[in-house]
């Protein structure tokens, strides 16, 4: 399990410059918590294995985000609703990559107010075995609002992408 949190939920997490944060251990998560999380110019957040997971969590406020799991489960998002004084921003911009790609069973759950994806960035699950996603596999969001956009005659386009997707 790769951690980082703010104690103070007052900071911004960044991965950038083509910096690339991954685990190739199967059950395995990336776990993202502060005010404000950053993913830009070709930063890369990776999960490859079976039962992989990443989650990205920008809450404000001194609020206390669960670290651990039930056997079996993925980590927790929130029950509480997005709002702006509760929670944060989530950029994965400029060629940025959040992503699982395994033989099935992984998931990135993300939580924050804003979700901003913008010039050829992507969150993206892929499943190459021959096992289906179950209700909790795919991709997971929790945002009061979304943003995806591109360059006009941009040839890579930005987006979300998965089998089973929850927003």
């Amino acid at each position: 399990r790769v951690i980082f949190r703010s104690h103070q939920n007052n900071v911004l997490i960044g991965v950038s410059q083509g910096a690339q944060l991954s685990t190739t251990n199967p059950d395995t998560a990336i776990d993202l918590v502060g005010a404000n999380i950053k993913v830009d110019h070709g930063g890369i957040i990776k999960a490859e294995q079976e039962g992989s997971e990443i989650r990205l969590i920008a809450a404000r406020g001194g609020q206390n985000i669960s670290l651990g799991s039930e056997p079996g489960h993925y980590l927790p998002l929130p029950n509480l609703r997005p709002q702006k004084n509760n929670s944060g921003s989530i950029d994965i911009v400029d060629n940025a990559l959040v992503a699982t790609n395994s033989q099935g069973n992984n998931r990135i759950g993300g939580w924050g107010y804003d979700l901003n994806i913008r010039n050829a960035s992507r969150i993206l699950t892929e499943n190459h075995g021959n096992q289906s996603p179950t209700k909790e596999d795919g991709i997971d969001w929790r945002s009061a609002r979304i943003s995806i956009s591109d360059p006009v005659g941009s040839e890579s386009g930005s987006g979300i992408i998965s089998s089973n997707l929850k927003i």
